[in-house]
Parts: C-alpha cells; sequence; structure tokens
C-alpha cells in the first residue's frame, strides 16, 4: 500500500492533482483512483505499468524503486552490471568472429 500511496502522491503533485488525469494516464476508472487514495485497493501491475508510460514514467518508477528493500536493489544492480559485461564480451566475441571469417574468405579468393 505505500506504493500506491505513494503513487497517488505523485500523480497529484506531476499530473496537477487530478484523478481524471491519472486515470486516464492508468487506464482505468475514477473509482478506481478513489479506492487507491482510501486505501481499498492496491495498484495492480497492468495499471503501474501505464503509468510508466506516461511522460511522468521516470518519478512512478522511482517511487516504486524506492519500495524495493535495499538488499533486493543490490542484488538486481550486480545482476545488471554482469549481463551488461557478458552481453559486451558477447558482442566483441561475434565481432572477432566476423573478422576472422573475413579473413577466411579473403584467403580462399586468393587461392
Amino acid at each position: 500500500m505505500n506504493l500506491t500511496a505513494e503513487i497517488i502522491r505523485l500523480a497529484h503533485h506531476l499530473m496537477g492533482g487530478s484523478r481524471k488525469n491519472l486515470a486516464h494516464g492508468a487506464r482505468c476508472s475514477i473509482r478506481t483512483i478513489d479506492n487507491w487514495k482510501s486505501g481499498a485497493r492496491a495498484i495492480a501491475f497492468e495499471e503501474f505499468f501505464h503509468l510508466l508510460a506516461e511522460p511522468e514514467g521516470a518519478e512512478f518508477f522511482e517511487a516504486f524503486w524506492k519500495q524495493v528493500p535495499e538488499r533486493t536493489r543490490e542484488r538486481w544492480i550486480k545482476g545488471e552490471i554482469l549481463r551488461r559485461r557478458l552481453a559486451e564480451r558477447e558482442a566483441a566475441r561475434a565481432a572477432e568472429d566476423r573478422e576472422v571469417e573475413q579473413l577466411r574468405m579473403e584467403l580462399n579468393a586468393k587461392r
């Protein structure tokens, strides 16, 4: 529910405090917005993803990120660093493989 409260707080600030604008951005009804405000319902992932697609999406993601436990954030960041390093190495290996293949083709063409 902390996430929902934070999103509602941001919505009032970023979207001019309009329930109608928030409902449009989340692609839900104004009644759903009222339920979020009253704490009767938590925001669903689909609605959250719609909000991320809005111009204010970065701020909504930041509100979500603040609700994630520190230990989980650190594990995710370490994993993301490893995934990116692996992708860089795979790209470098693929470029080297293409270069080797090009050299083989040139060598075979000269015979």
